[in-house]
């Protein structure tokens, strides 16, 4: 079945990660070359790219990785056996996660063990397996490059730090379009489980002048990886969203600090309980968040 353009040579495709949670490809379709934006877990090209797509190796290929985690850059190792000379781009923040499995596993995802939260063994297996091949990336990018793609637009290089320390999105200003991967969360996504997870940020400051750059964008249709399309009013009623999910997310955090409550797990729970927003199974993922609150924010 054809797949329908959103816009002047871009589509955006749904997969699914464990059953339930969806996750969004883009790729836009130049006239000689193509773009692949993001690239899913080690098994989505096989199962929502290559055969749906009625790609052709005469175009050059690039990969642009919006950020370092495995359900972004998982594919890259199929996707470059697919497509040979696929060239891949990610910000120069992010690019030692992207090509160091062993890295991103201590750095990110258990970065936390120390302070006691712990990361069962069969998430870790399953977080190695979604990473696919390892494929460090060949191009380092800063923000405010241009890949111009002839009539399917010239699309600018946004760097959204917050989420990850190199998260980057796409910017086509005669369409108004975004693509943005995970830079901007509100009160955070649907799981494989359906369950409403909490917003994962780093930094308190870069995540707050992230919602502040795709304020002043502009932008009237934006697409994130695990989001359905918004537009018009809804884009600025969801950022408004998840600039007040950190500032209630902070205060939970400097409570917890005025009632003493210290060690990292415990914090966790007192937020999720207090704030109610998320299914008590699901608090732990509030670690980056606390982390990042309690590094840059003083109790008030």
């Amino acid at each position: 079945m054809p797949v329908a353009e959103i816009a002047p040579g871009l589509v955006r495709l749904e997969a699914r990660i464990g059953g339930g949670k969806p996750l969004f490809q883009h790729v836009i379709m130049g006239q000689d070359a193509w773009l692949w934006f993001d690239t899913g877990i080690a098994s989505t090209p096989d199962e929502a790219l290559l055969d749906r797509l009625s790609w052709q190796l005469t175009a050059r290929h690039v990969a642009v990785i919006s950020h370092a985690d495995v359900d972004h850059f998982g594919g890259l190792g199929r996707l470059r056996a697919a497509i040979p000379g696929l060239v891949v781009i990610s910000h120069a923040r992010d690019a030692r996660w992207i090509g160091d499995l062993e890295a991103i596993m201590a750095e990110r995802y258990l970065a936390h063990i120390d302070a006691g939260m712990d990361v069962a063994e069969a998430r870790q297996r399953q977080l190695r397996h979604r990473a696919g091949l390892r494929v460090a990336p060949d191009i380092h990018l800063v923000g405010g490059e241009t890949f111009d793609l002839g009539p399917a637009g010239r699309w600018r290089v946004l760097a959204l730090p917050g989420h990850s320390p190199g998260s980057i999105g796409l910017w086509e200003e005669s369409l108004r379009v975004a693509l943005i991967g995970d830079a901007v969360l509100g009160w955070g996504v649907v799981d494989g489980d359906g369950r409403r997870t909490p917003p994962p940020y780093g930094s308190v400051s870069d995540y707050l002048a992230t919602i502040a750059t795709l304020e002043d964008l502009g932008v009237e249709r934006l697409f994130a990886a695990h989001e359905p399309e918004r537009s018009g009013p809804e884009i600025g009623a969801w950022l408004a969203e998840s600039r007040a999910a950190v500032g209630e997310i902070g205060a939970a955090v400097r409570a917890a600090a005025r009632a003493g409550v210290a060690r990292l797990p415990d914090v966790c729970e007192r937020v999720g309980r207090d704030l109610g927003r998320w299914p008590d199974e699901t608090w732990p993922g509030l670690a980056d968040a606390v982390e990042s609150h309690r590094r840059e924010e003083a109790p008030a």
